[in-house]
């Protein structure tokens, strides 16, 4: 029975509960006196220079706003700053200017390190959040380590789990910032146009606003104003800044352009219909993307032709025997403004979809408490990747979305969502409601509602799912309380979602102890429970897990994990793991197999002294193999599975980073192996000034199979990047880079149709290809 009406039901109870549950904020709040201050207008743009020999407040006493009142959140929440902080604020027409002078007991142990813009985890850093619409819910991060690296985020409050809420790094603006070590510490200079940030287009403004320093080798995170991790939320906590005057444009609209050149040579083994050896001696493109900003808060990003090529390679991931689909992160500019508007529990939008456009639109920003975002895209590939013979070759699919979220009571907000991609006829739809609930101090809940319409050719398949979550967020006790339910027709074109048919119920609690010692920080054991059925009441999964970890000074972590559980493949699961020898005459499934999950791992991190850090894992188990040989069934199999990841630091402006991935997968009746997985890769940058850099990456896979127990091939795989950067802003750089790649295939020409032979372990050149890429940003 389909449930379409619950989608609308559920979307008006939505609203009436967070209405109910959260009491209505006046537009004009109340102001703590102790977390407030106002901003004053400068006579003149302050420079770095002006601040490297001060050693107190009263140099600029009622030229620049003084903030010094930093008090820890770690790693003793309420306890004054170990190590003195002054920061400066002020504005003029254009920007606003934030100084921090950063006081250390010990200068020459600050760690500090030259590198490309954004890359500083492990440094420390200073940062500014500022809450433009006032709403608690959003924030913009500017983040600075002390010679200067920048680095910017979209900030978004909640407990909806990791990549749902908190720091989003992949948004980018334009902004000037430059820092330097003295002997005292370091002083870092941040200036931020008005133009890079969106707000109400009033005449006088207020903020909200969070100062933030991390000392690296204390563990300390201290914040103005106090933030406790007492309360849930870190915007509720922040102080407010007034004083902001005539910086609005008044309507007006403001203009970017980036136009956008590559130029490359390549040679590269194209696998679409018949293989073949593609190259070009010189192929040249150009391409614009544009952004129209109206009144101050609204965006509309524009592009033709778009470069979505990617200049920075992804993280290496285990794709191996891998059941599901394999997650990778957005990276590219046009997708990126006001990215958290689209947010929700169940993912939506997934723009990694879109792979080849030709144009595109998009519009985001906020009116009063209203958030809203659109956008309009095509993409070529659905005609590109596929047999010329194929009736969908050549054909383009559209993608349109709609988002719009209202903000209710404190820090909760209702929202709606509608997307539909159509190709040749074809068409998949989805419209959801979805909210975010603060209950209180702690709590919070997040709710939602899906429906999906898919037209298959034949006919029309509709289904829905349903999200209900509570999270919990305190100095101590933390819990996760998550419902998820999926239709099997339910499917979304346009987002992420690793499986349907499941009725999903998980909960996970912890406490932290916090002897916070000389060596021992914190220590917390966790506990774990899922079980996962499909819509007919079969059980697909259970487990059980406990987890201890143990948090100690100088950013090191260790953690002990076990977990238990059970998986059950079912006839329809077989029918699509299992190769049948008679393809004409597959094999006719009637039972399940259940299998036995478990895992115990080590992990282990440290960033003990500033110039290594290192990560590890170590875990063993039993799982699936998933890939079989042809006309056998899946069987369970050991898993042993290793993860190191050295950063080596050798010289301020060098970096040397190893990653090492290794699975082995062996048959449990007899003991012998199934497949072994291996990935190495190593990347060296050099910032050899703050523009230019040079990175290089050498990256190799190897699978080693046993053709008695897996379908899978032999594999082999060696790829070098090397890419010389001069970057002026995030839209103003050139590039020129060198790719290669190696692989254990051969192409076969031959008359009745060219192929492709496995060469086991003997390598061949499968792709090469150097370029140059131009862009620049022009401010109107």
């Amino acid at each position: 029975m389909k449930r379409h009406s619950h989608v609308l039901v559920v979307g008006a109870a939505l609203y009436a509960l967070v209405a109910s549950a959260s009491p209505p904020v006046a537009d004009n709040e109340a102001v703590d006196p102790s977390k407030h201050f106002t901003i004053p207008r400068v006579p003149y743009a302050p420079e770095l220079e002006d601040f490297l020999d001060m050693r107190g407040p009263d140099e600029l006493t009622g030229v620049m706003a003084h903030v010094d009142t930093f008090v820890q959140t770690e790693p003793q929440d309420g306890a004054p700053a170990s190590q003195e902080t002054d920061v400066y604020l002020g504005y003029d027409d254009n920007n606003i200017y934030v100084v921090f002078i950063a006081f250390d007991e010990e200068p020459d142990r600050v760690r500090a390190h030259m590198a490309r813009r954004e890359n500083i985890f492990g440094d420390d850093i200073v940062e500014i959040q500022l809450d433009t619409f006032l709403d608690r819910q959003r924030a913009f991060s500017f983040i600075v380590n002390p010679l200067g690296v920048q680095l910017d985020a979209l900030w978004t409050e909640g407990g909806g789990g990791p990549g749902f809420r908190g720091f989003d790094t992949s948004w980018d603006t334009v902004w000037q910032s430059r820092g330097k070590l003295t002997d005292h510490g370091y002083v870092v200079w941040m200036a931020i146009p008005f133009r890079s940030l969106r707000f109400p287009p009033n005449e006088e403004q207020t903020w909200g606003v969070v100062l933030v320093r991390d000392v690296q080798r204390t563990d300390e995170e201290t914040f103005w104003p106090p933030i406790s991790t007492r309360i849930e939320g870190r915007l509720n906590q922040a102080g407010t800044m007034d004083g902001l005057r005539g910086i609005s444009n008044g309507g007006q609209i403001t203009t970017q352009l980036i136009p956008y050149g590559t130029a490359r040579t390549f040679e590269a083994i194209e696998e679409t219909g018949d293989p073949f050896r593609a190259s070009e001696d010189l192929e040249a493109d150009i391409g614009l993307d544009a952004k129209i900003v109206f009144d101050d808060r609204l965006a509309l990003d524009l592009t033709a032709n778009p470069d979505f090529s990617q200049v920075e390679s992804d993280l290496p991931q285990v794709t191996v025997n891998q059941r599901f689909e394999v997650f990778f992160p957005e990276k590219r500019p046009f997708f990126l403004e006001n990215t958290n508007y689209f947010q929700m529990p169940i993912n939506l939008l997934f723009t990694r979809r879109i792979a080849d456009p030709r144009a595109g639109a998009r519009l985001t920003g906020k009116i009063g408490k209203y958030a809203l975002a659109a956008m309009v895209i095509d993409d070529e590939s659905p005609g590109k990747s596929i047999d010329p013979a194929d009736p969908l070759y050549g054909e383009k699919a559209l993608f349109s979305v709609l988002r719009a979220s209202r903000d209710i009571g404190v820090q909760s907000n209702v929202g709606v969502f509608y997307s539909d991609r159509e190709l040749a006829g074809l068409h998949n739809r989805v419209f959801s409601a979805d909210s975010r609930i603060k209950l209180d101090d702690n709590w919070t809940t997040l709710l939602q509602a899906v429906s999906s319409w898919t037209d298959t050719g034949t006919g029309t398949l509709s289904d829905e799912a349903f999200n209900f979550q509570f999270d919990r967020s305190g100095r101590h006790y933390g819990a996760h309380i998550h419902y998820r339910d999926l239709g099997p027709d339910f499917e979304t074109q346009t987002g992420f979602v690793e499986r349907t048919d499941l009725r999903d119920l998980h909960t996970h609690h912890f406490y932290t102890f916090r002897p916070e010692g000389k060596r021992l920080l914190t220590w917390q054991p966790r506990l774990f429970a899922s079980h996962i059925e499909d819509h007919r009441g079969v059980r697909l999964e259970y487990s059980a897990e406990a987890d201890l970890e143990f948090e100690f000074r100088r950013s090191t972590e260790l953690t002990l994990s076990l977990r238990r559980g059970e998986e059950t493949l079912r006839p329809l699961d077989l029918d699509l793991l299992v190769d049948p020898i008679d393809p004409l005459n597959p094999p006719v499934f009637t039972s399940s197999l259940d299998f036995d999950s478990s895992e115990g791992s080590l992990d282990f991190e440290t960033n003990f002294i500033a110039a290594v850090s290192l990560e590890a894992r170590f875990a063993v188990g039993e799982t699936i193999n998933f890939v079989p040989v042809t006309g056998a069934l899946p069987a369970a199999v050991d898993r042993t599975f290793g993860r190191l990841e050295a950063t080596l630091r050798p010289s301020t402006p060098t970096r040397l980073a190893l990653t090492y991935l290794s699975t082995r997968l062996s048959d449990q009746a007899t003991g012998a192996g199934v497949l072994t997985n291996r990935i190495g890769r190593l990347r060296f940058d050099w910032q050899i000034t703050p523009k230019w850099s040079v990175r290089a990456i050498t990256e190799h896979r190897a699978t080693d199979v046993n053709p008695a127990l897996t379908r899978l091939d032999t594999d082999r795989r060696f790829s070098g990047d090397l890419l010389a950067t001069y970057l002026v802003n995030p839209w103003t750089a050139l590039y020129v880079g060198y790719n290669s790649s190696h692989r254990n295939r051969d192409l076969i020409l031959d008359p009745l149709g060219n192929f492709l032979i496995n060469t086991g372990t003997s390598l061949n050149k499968d792709a090469e290809q150097l370029f140059v890429k131009f862009s620049y940003l022009f401010q109107l």
